[in-house]
């Protein structure tokens, strides 16, 4: 892309380095910390009394501009309430008194009270060292964030049948009238559609693909299109103000909805209104291919300059300043001239890569002895875990403040519309979201621990069972002493209360000289088991959730599957068709779609494997995924234009070159496929790493 010119003192490369160098385009000097979401009120607090507080007058001559004294941010909070609830800073006047009237008149959907009265809004100043709890939240989020993880449980919950774990329980719809025959019909659906995901858990696996119901079975066209249509309505996006059910049912049954209406749904729930007003305005003018001059919203936008060589500390810095902010994170790098799309896109694919390294510590690696300079985790990264025993305080808190930094990093990538390549574990996302874990869950982390462990879990039950049979105790001691782990003991298997993926990691105290046998088996799992799903992970789990929620609530993806968050955060990553190239590309500038060299360059796309398609995506868009919907939803689309020679060259002297900004491909003449294959191949290989005028 071309270099735009920016005036700043601090923008001038004769300064003193450092990590970070930022400059705002048209932003705001300061802006709310809260980003905008449902409306949220608090519950009354018994303990607030009104007189403190100044409520605000509608005559104009008792108003007063009230002065700010100059104190610390973080010394002084300014609150408001209404009707004895606090209310959250980026609520409309309008959601507050929509809340409040929901509240107080459930049934009533006409608001023809909303205006027959004065509502009194008061407003006060709250000392920073006031706690947080004396001001109790209603929020349907507000059990998100606590933690409560006990190994036994765990091990507990598996023991139950398959059917009676996956029966949902109504006093968890609390939003929902159970006594409705809708209730019920959901109530069933819901049933019906976790038997369908989650039917390898009830019958063998070897039946799951004649069993398994496909989603799109589930889905309602009617009532896709009818949450469609209140998305689609530019007050409602105003007000921020939807029907109950917008929400309920989503949240309770989000299978009946198209996965773009969910999407469409989060990015009003989440993002607040300039978000959700600018993506209503470009699916309007997309659907009727036309360039309106008029703009509904703007996004403004937050430039941020650092340095290539320091991407993980300019990104620490750039989440520390920005990650609250509501203003779209465009990134430039120091000493080159890219701006735009491309160069923030390689900026998150850059920290990605350099956080998902083997150096880094974060992650459970599955071969750790491959030559590979990141982790291996084939089902997604898990948090490696913090030791019981001896864990210093300085690997703790540095492994706390960096899975804080992945979920800011992570929610302001998904909130400004940007893919982020860093997969997690459908285990970490369960806890993350506060789902409750199973023994089952650890097959996510480390599948052939979980085979072992399956096994002397069956071990287990055998014991209990022989505890509790009607013999003598000298038969019982003999039978417990018997059993076997396929047909090898407990000497023979060598086991000790050692992590099995770090053997430097010990369980318990001296637990690299304690064995497991038969009488301490049970102590070894669920030490286990809490090693990898709770005890082990658990801060890690807390500081993702407080750094993702610090730009918007985790609890907005809870409509979502774990494989559909993936795709949310990373993108979609499926093989390239010169079919779909022929469909969704463009030509341009000197080519047409039926030019030999443009047929000559979906073929060679076709032919390359899954490693390569990776790296020219990533070549053409900065990133190494293309967005939900592959490439006909690559905005701007790919373009293929001609590269013209200079006078006295021939096209075959020359590398294709990319604007990424635009997804435009400035492609030579090529004289035949092979040359073509090889040109394409050094620029894709040897042409990333900077952005320079072409």
């Amino acid at each position: 892309s071309h270099k735009d010119e920016y005036f700043s003192g601090t923008d001038s490369p004769q300064n003193p380095p450092s990590v970070i160098n930022a400059f705002s385009a048209q932003t705001p000097t300061s802006e709310p910390a809260t980003p905008p979401a449902k409306p949220i009120l608090p519950s009354p607090s018994p303990s607030l009394s009104p007189s403190p507080f100044q409520h605000t007058s509608t005559s104009p001559q008792n108003h007063q501009t009230p002065t700010t004294p100059h104190v610390p941010e973080q010394s002084n909070k300014l609150a408001f309430f209404c009707e004895g609830y606090k209310l959250d800073h980026s609520m409309t006047i309008f959601q507050v008194l929509y809340s409040i009237n929901h509240k107080t008149s459930p049934g009533d959907v006409s608001l023809r009270n909303l205006w027959s009265k004065v509502h009194t809004i008061k407003y006060g100043s709250i000392d920073g060292n006031t706690p947080e709890h004396s001001f109790p939240l209603l929020s349907e989020n507000e059990n998100i964030n606590n933690i409560e993880i006990d190994s036994h449980s765990i091990v507990e919950k598996g023991k139950a049948s398959s059917l009676e774990r996956l029966v949902p329980r109504l006093e968890c719809w609390p939003q929902l009238d159970k006594s409705s025959s809708t209730t019920n019909i959901l109530y069933l659906l819901r049933l019906l559609h976790d038997l369908s995901t989650n039917w390898n858990g009830v019958t063998s696996p070897s039946e799951k693909a004649n069993m398994l119901v496909p989603h799109s079975e589930f889905v309602s066209t009617r009532l896709t299109t009818k949450l469609a249509r209140q998305f689609d309505d530019p007050l409602s996006l105003c007000a921020m103000c939807f029907p109950q059910w917008c929400d309920a049912i989503p949240m309770i049954c989000p299978f009946l909805f198209s996965f773009d209406i969910r999407v469409r749904r989060l990015t009003a729930r989440a993002f607040g209104t300039a978000r959700s007003l600018h993506s209503f305005q470009s699916r309007y003018q997309n659907a009727s291919q036309e360039s309106s001059s008029i703009r509904i919203a703007r996004v403004q936008r937050q430039k941020v300059r650092v340095y290539r060589s320091k991407v993980v500390e300019s990104a620490m810095k750039v989440m520390q300043l920005y990650s609250k902010s509501r203003a779209m994170l465009e990134i430039e790098f120091f000493n080159e001239v890219g701006t735009g799309t491309g160069p923030t896109l390689e900026f998150y694919s850059l920290v990605a890569n350099k956080l998902r390294e083997k150096t880094t510590g974060l992650w459970i690696d599955h071969n750790p002895n491959n030559e590979s300079l990141f982790v291996d985790a084939p089902l997604g990264l898990h948090p490696k875990p913090i030791p019981f025993i001896n864990a210093s305080t300085e690997m703790t808190q540095n492994s706390v403040s960096m899975f804080r930094f992945i979920g800011q990093l992570i929610a302001k990538a998904m909130f400004d519309g940007r893919m982020i390549e860093i997969p997690l574990s459908e285990s970490f996302l369960k806890l993350a979201l506060g789902r409750e874990v199973e023994a089952h869950d650890l097959h996510n982390v480390v599948p052939e621990i979980a085979k072992t462990l399956d096994g002397l879990l069956e071990i287990c039950e055998e014991k209990r069972e022989i505890l509790h049979s009607n013999i003598s105790d000298e038969e019982k001691k003999e039978k417990i002493n018997s059993l076997k782990y396929h047909g090898s003991s407990f000497e023979d298997l060598c086991l000790s209360f050692i992590l099995p993926t770090d053997h430097n990691v010990e369980l318990l105290v001296g637990g690299a000289n304690i064995p497991v046998s038969i009488d301490n088996v049970e102590q070894f799992v669920e030490t286990v088991i809490d090693s990898y799903l709770g005890k082990g992970v658990v801060e890690q789990v807390k500081a993702f959730r407080e750094g993702f929620s610090s730009v918007f609530s985790l609890s907005h993806l809870i409509p979502f599957s774990y494989q559909e968050i993936e795709i949310l955060m990373c993108g979609e990553h499926k093989q390239l068709s010169s079919q779909e190239l022929k469909q969704h590309a463009k030509a341009d500038h000197g080519f047409t779609l039926n030019s030999p060299v443009v047929q000559m360059l979906f073929e060679v796309i076709d032919e390359m494997d899954s490693a390569e398609q990776r790296r020219f995506v990533l070549f053409i868009t900065g990133s190494p995924r293309l967005p939900f919907g592959g490439l006909s939803q690559l905005k701007p689309p790919l373009t293929i234009v001609r590269k013209a020679p200079e006078p006295g060259r021939v096209p075959d002297e020359y590398l294709p070159s990319v604007m990424t900004c635009t997804n435009y491909l400035k492609l030579p003449d090529y004289s035949s496929k092979d040359v073509l294959k090889q040109r394409l191949h050094v620029a894709i290989s040897d042409g990333q790493g900077s952005f320079h005028l072409s």
